[in-house]
């Protein structure tokens, strides 16, 4: 295990006073290597044909797994990079989470991307930053779905759920980092 964590986060180390900051370096490094993997696994699947994947999102997935790697690579071993790599992540993460809600309208859950996006916004970027990226996810969700296709746009009901249940998500996180 110890080779596995010197592989992922390098060989730094951080001061007594720094535990905030090395969770933080940790917690991003492990998030860039785990988003790369895991869509690096869908890929797979669409190129297998056990995951039913095309058209535009297949270039934005291979794009992501991508950046992420590079944008690790980029923080290993540099924990002053943190809160840059943070935000071309997070930048990246918006496009990918958009990118599925557009281009894979067969996948009922896609909006769930966007959930798990904004804990890690919360923790890495702080309540400013996750209140910004909250109200973004919101106007994601009111905005895409009244272009998206017949049959892939949420109901009314299902858009006043994912709405409501972003910012409780969010709030939680706002006083969890407080």
């Amino acid at each position: 295990m110890k080779y596995l964590a010197q592989w992922v986060f390098g060989s730094v180390s951080f001061g007594d006073n720094q535990e905030h900051h090395e969770f933080q370096y940790k917690l991003l490094s492990i998030l860039l290597v785990t988003g790369a993997l895991f869509t690096a696994l869908f890929l797979v699947g669409a190129w297998s044909e056990l995951n039913a994947l095309s058209g535009p999102h297949i270039y934005s997935m291979i794009g992501f797994t991508s950046i992420a790697l590079l944008l690790w690579l980029s923080l290993r071993n540099h924990p002053k990079r943190l809160i840059r790599t943070a935000w071309l992540y997070e930048l990246i993460c918006i496009i990918e989470y958009v990118s599925a809600l557009w281009f894979v309208p067969q996948d009922e859950l896609r909006i769930l991307w966007f959930y798990i996006n904004i804990p890690g916004v919360y923790i890495m970027l702080g309540q400013r930053a996750g209140f910004a990226i909250t109200l973004l996810t919101i106007a994601i969700f009111l905005v895409s779905n009244a272009w998206l296709p017949d049959g892939s746009a949420y109901s009314p009901n299902a858009l006043a759920t994912a709405v409501l249940g972003v910012i409780y998500l969010a709030l939680f996180f706002h006083f969890y980092v407080d």
